[in-house]
C-alpha cells in the first residue's frame, strides 16, 4: 500500500463526495464498508485464513485511510466554505459600490 497512491486515490474520491450535498458520515461512509467487506471474505470463505496479527495489521491500515479520508474531506469543505465566504464578500462590495455610485448620480 504505496501512500502516495492511496492520496491520490482518496484525494479523486473524497473531492467528488465534499462537493455533494452529504453530512460528512454519509460522505465518508464507504469506508467504514471496507471492514464489513473483509470480514465477509475472511469468515464466509474457509479457505482463507489469516491470524489475529494480520487482521489487526489490516484493520488498522484501513482506519489510517479512513481518517486520512477525514482529513482530506474536512480539507476539501474549508475550501468550499472559504470560496463561498470570499465570493459573498465580492459581491456585498459590488452591491455597496454600486450603491454610492447611485447615491453620488442623485446628489448630482
Amino acid at each position: 500500500m504505496d501512500p502516495d497512491n492511496i492520496q491520490t486515490a482518496l484525494d479523486d474520491i473524497i473531492k467528488i463526495r465534499a462537493v455533494q450535498d452529504l453530512c460528512p458520515s454519509a460522505a465518508l461512509s464507504f469506508m467504514f464498508i471496507l471492514k464489513q467487506v473483509l470480514t465477509e471474505i475472511f469468515t464466509d470463505n474457509s479457505k482463507t485464513c489469516i491470524n489475529n496479527d494480520e487482521w489487526f495489521s489490516m484493520t488498522s491500515k484501513i482506519d489510517d485511510i479512513t481518517l486520512r479520508g477525514f482529513d482530506i474531506y474536512m480539507g476539501c469543505r474549508e475550501k468550499i466554505y472559504s470560496l463561498k465566504a470570499e465570493e459573498f464578500k465580492r459581491t456585498a462590495y459590488r452591491f455597496l459600490e454600486k450603491a454610492r455610485s447611485d447615491n453620488s448620480e442623485e446628489s448630482v
